[in-house]
């Protein structure tokens, strides 16, 4: 996340981003709505694979959440900037012609960063280089744009260290939020970092006496009543 070349559509991201560990299987990593399925331990991989495989799986996470194949109207502008053919990009053809492996790439390439772009290819040899497709940049960042403007006051949990947690809310006043466990005990209150047209609070993990709360469900709210209510399971 932290090396992508572009803001609007990983930060997105992060409001469905969930990583579980599969490395006691053989399977290799993949990903589903609001999942990613990471398989670390299977085989040695390079830095540079690993954030090309990770970027690919998120680029599967947006496209779920914010792309869903009923959109027939934009996977139909989709397939026209990419030259997408009804009849050989299917579902069911070669993993490197099906639609939503082409949309991964796509993402990888545009917003993934020198580390998941180092050979400098695709998948598909056979389409154009994301970055030489007019229009193509800015369809993929305009549905980040219209999720936004419809989830705008959602709070949202990010894990950005071990056992640290950054909460954030775009579109709302900034307002001091409450962290209680499931019996409904406060743990922490949280001041407000306003920066342009979000709001962020960080909390270290650890309760009001300075303990670490570990293997617990909590919940966060704002005390202004905007956002929701953000679960969070800290297992550090």
């Amino acid at each position: 996340m932290a090396a992508s070349t572009r803001s609007t559509l990983p930060r997105c991201a992060t409001r469905w981003r969930r990583f579980v560990s599969r490395s006691s299987t053989s399977l290799e990593s993949a990903a589903g709505p609001g999942l990613i399925l990471l398989s670390p331990g299977v085989r040695a991989l390079s830095r540079e694979h690993q954030h090309s495989e990770f970027v690919h799986e998120l680029g599967h996470v947006i496209q779920y959440s914010l792309f869903p194949d009923a959109d027939g109207s934009g996977w139909s502008r989709y397939a026209r900037l990419r030259g997408l053919q009804p009849g050989v990009n299917t579902a069911a053809a070669a993993h490197a012609a099906r639609p939503h492996e082409i949309w991964a790439e796509d993402f990888r390439a545009l917003f993934g960063g020198p580390a998941a772009n180092s050979a400098g290819t695709i998948e598909n040899a056979t389409l154009p280089y994301p970055t030489r497709v007019a229009g193509l940049a800015t369809f993929m960042e305009s549905l980040a744009a219209g999720s936004s403007a419809r989830e705008t006051h959602t709070l949202v949990a990010v894990p950005v260290a071990h056992g640290t947690l950054t909460f954030s809310r775009f579109g709302a006043g900034a307002a001091v939020i409450d962290v209680f466990d499931a019996a409904g005990r406060r743990l922490a209150s949280l001041a407000p970092a306003p920066g342009g047209n979000s709001v962020a609070w960080s909390w270290d993990g650890n309760d009001g006496a300075g303990r670490p709360v570990r293997g617990a469900v909590v919940y966060a709210r704002a005390r202004d009543g905007e956002g929701g209510v953000a679960r969070v399971v800290v297992t550090r």
